[in-house]
């Protein structure tokens, strides 16, 4: 049934309509609501999760890179002819026996202080007989090993296999 305004020309109002929501519609739209936001949130943690493990990833990247060009520096000094006290009066490291060592702190400056170092390059000379020496290269993050090494210089004034 519909009612009309007397002297308007306005349209009738209906008022026998249903109302539009019922409890069972409201019960799906919110059923709906939370479904969205548990999926929403899952994606939420696996996008974090990702963005996290990037960073790591990235920041290993950047110390490999950063540090290999020193370590690369130290190998080829070395195969040049310089011995374990000449590289670590050139490039600060510290020596011990047959092992020099570079430590670096977060930002990958060269340090002093061990307690401080989040990086290290170590040096190993390993064989000084025959030919040849050779020694090993490695980068380190904490006690995580990123990269290693082997070096070989051949010894001058040796015959290396060339024409004799």
């Amino acid at each position: 049934m519909t009612a009309s305004l007397s002297g308007d020309n306005r349209p009738a109002i209906a008022t026998d309509l249903k109302p539009r929501h019922t409890p069972s519609s409201s019960r799906s739209l919110l059923i709906e609501l939370v479904g969205n936001m548990v999926v929403f949130i899952i994606c939420t943690l696996v996008c974090l999760q990702v963005f996290a493990t990037s960073e790591a990833f990235a920041r290993r990247s950047r110390a490999v890179a950063l540090l290999g060009q020193d370590g690369i520096s130290v190998a080829e000094t070395f195969k040049s002819g310089c011995d374990l006290v000449e590289l670590a009066d050139r490039f600060g490291g510290q020596l011990d026996g047959d092992v020099m060592t570079l430590h670096y702190d977060s930002d990958f400056c060269l340090t002093g202080d061990t307690e401080q170092a989040a990086y290290r390059v170590v040096f190993t000379v390993h064989d000084e007989s025959g030919s040849y020496t050779t020694a090993e290269l490695q980068v380190y993050a904490q006690d995580e090993e990123l990269l290693n090494w082997p070096v070989a210089r051949f010894v001058t004034g040796q015959n290396q296999g060339y024409g004799d």
